[in-house]
């Protein structure tokens, strides 16, 4: 997708792939991905990355687990969250008076 030219609502795959390039420079952010790989999760998508780290928040409860510790996992979780909500945090286009379209019945044809 080029740049400036984003729908209202971007498909997953193109908000993991702002996301990674958003937190390129984040030292904890290249190993969470590192080990996401290793595990054999898809790092273009957002959804695995998100359970990814909330697994191993899980797992480092006291401790740490692939490096990281429950801190480093919720810091991660949360700029993640807040990316996506910088991302789509947008006003939606007004779109003038909206017209009904055909109700259906309980039966499910179109009428009445």
């Amino acid at each position: 997708m080029t740049d400036g030219k984003w729908p209202l609502i971007p498909d997953i795959k193109n908000l993991t792939q702002w996301v990674n390039r958003e937190l390129k420079d984040n030292k904890q952010y290249k190993l969470l991905l590192e080990e996401l790989k290793k595990a054999g999760k898809d790092v273009d998508n957002i959804e695995d990355v998100l359970s990814f780290i909330r697994g191993l928040f899980q797992v480092a409860k006291g401790g740490n687990v692939r490096g990281f510790s429950e801190k480093d996992l919720s810091d991660l979780e949360k700029k993640i969250c807040e990316k996506i909500v910088e991302k789509m945090d947008v006003e939606l286009p007004d779109v003038g008076d909206h017209q009904e379209g055909p109700r259906t019945n309980h039966a499910g044809s179109v009428g009445d």
